[in-house]
């Protein structure tokens, strides 16, 4: 792999350009638009920066697999480019996992640090080879059988239900998905490793989240994420699956905002 693989990089901004900066990085397989609901809760004091990460959204997708190196790399060109020395990243389970291997690389530069419904270890086996399968599956189907199992695993069965919209949100972002580019992605997933050790050196104040229904990166991956960075503060939302973001904007724009107004350098 070229040391040299830049890509363009979508991104949108929001708030102040004086503001403290603060990075929002999407999981998988969808885009910046996951973040709609906490743009107007930090855009008022705080310089947003919403990227698509490589092979998601509007950004460029290269052949694969997307490592976390790949991924590091891209947004550190972007908060080079946009002059940002040092920012808050926020990542929720890819996004989790580019935040936490960006912290290994550039501590220097993160100011707060919020993980969001992810977890410190690499794939197991078992989850290297449904990935696996999930490729299989959309190389030769498409993404529509990825996306409804999918569905069932990002929200609580009561959200489903009573917010039809939370679907039909989620289906908006994955149904346009270059589906190479999503194999891509699952591929560079399986490859990532543990991070367990760089979460013992963290320094900056840093808040974990996760929903007490999600069974992707479960609870007790949070918590094993929060005994491990001193300091760092856990909280568990009720009644909340996968994407805690989306599922409970107001709880996690209050965890959100009352992180980054106490941390602001």
């Amino acid at each position: 792999m070229p040391t040299d693989d830049a890509i363009d990089l979508q991104c949108a901004e929001y708030g102040p350009t004086s503001g403290p900066a603060v990075v929002l990085l999407h999981g998988f397989p969808l885009n910046r638009s996951m973040w709609d609901d906490q743009i107007d809760a930090l855009a008022s004091r705080f310089r947003v920066l919403i990227p698509d990460l490589r092979g998601h959204g509007a950004s460029d997708a290269p052949p694969g697999p997307y490592t976390m190196r790949q991924h590091v790399r891209d947004v550190v060109r972007l908060l080079d480019r946009s002059g940002i020395e040092r920012a808050a990243l926020v990542g929720l389970s890819m996004g989790g996992y580019v935040a936490m291997n960006l912290m290994a690389t550039h501590a220097d530069r993160i100011w707060a640090l919020a993980l969001l419904d992810t977890r410190a270890e690499g794939d197991t086996e078992p989850s290297r080879a449904m990935r696996a399968r999930q490729a299989t599956e959309i190389k030769a189907e498409g993404l529509e059988p990825f996306i409804q199992t999918a569905i069932g695993r990002m929200f609580a069965r009561d959200s489903i239900e009573r917010e039809p919209e939370l679907v039909a949100r989620y289906r908006r972002m994955v149904e346009p998905a270059r589906p190479a580019s999503v194999i891509a992605a699952l591929q560079g997933l399986a490859l990532r490793s543990d991070v367990s050790s760089v979460l013992r050196g963290v320094r900056c104040p840093t808040l974990v989240i996760v929903g007490a229904e999600d069974s992707v990166t479960p609870p007790d991956d949070a918590r094993r994420i929060a005994e491990l960075v001193p300091g760092a503060r856990l909280e568990v939302i009720p009644d909340v699956a996968h994407l805690s973001n989306m599922e409970a904007p107001a709880r996690v724009n209050e965890l959100l905002v009352g992180l980054l107004t106490d941390a602001t350098p």
